[in-house]
């Protein structure tokens, strides 16, 4: 597999890792406001405004305690859904954090290699005939040789 096919590999991996991420991240938003919402509804603002700094922790308190006062209803079962899903985003952001950066140095190691490699057939295809100045000319665009400047290897 070439460096190129390895690389659109990798992004699609990286692009469903980040879509799957965002889809969770806005499913975990819209239930903890639904906490938030029914919070301030059976109590004050003051009680959704906690809900709503606490993350899990707040939705893991209306859905007990709403489980122990009104039984299992539709709004106990959506906090405990959302403390659930926050705390499990808790535990597995360290498993997660290894992936992605082993991933990456994979990446980063990969694209050294096609580097090195690169770098190798360049200086194998320049004819060494030991004549000659260590420093080449580059183009800008276009054929004036008065913008050619010289780059030190």
């Amino acid at each position: 597999m070439s460096f190129d096919e390895r690389h659109q590999r990798r992004k699609i991996i990286l692009d469903r890792v980040m879509l799957a991420s965002q889809v969770f991240a806005v499913f975990y938003m819209a239930i903890h406001l639904m906490v938030v919402w029914e919070a301030y509804n059976d109590r004050t603002g003051l009680a959704a405004l906690a809900t709503f700094f606490t993350l899990g922790f707040g939705d893991a308190y209306w859905a007990i305690h709403w489980l122990q006062f009104e039984g299992v209803t539709a709004r106990m079962l959506v906090a405990a859904t959302a403390a659930v899903a926050c705390f499990t985003s808790w535990l597995t952001r360290p498993m997660f954090n290894r992936w992605i950066n082993s991933f990456t140095i994979d990446m980063l190691k990969d694209f050294g290699t096609e580097l090195d490699q690169t770098l190798k057939d360049m200086r194998t295809d320049e004819p060494d005939d030991g004549q000659g100045d260590d420093k080449k000319l580059i183009s800008h665009g276009d054929d004036d040789d008065a913008n050619d400047q010289p780059r030190p290897r």
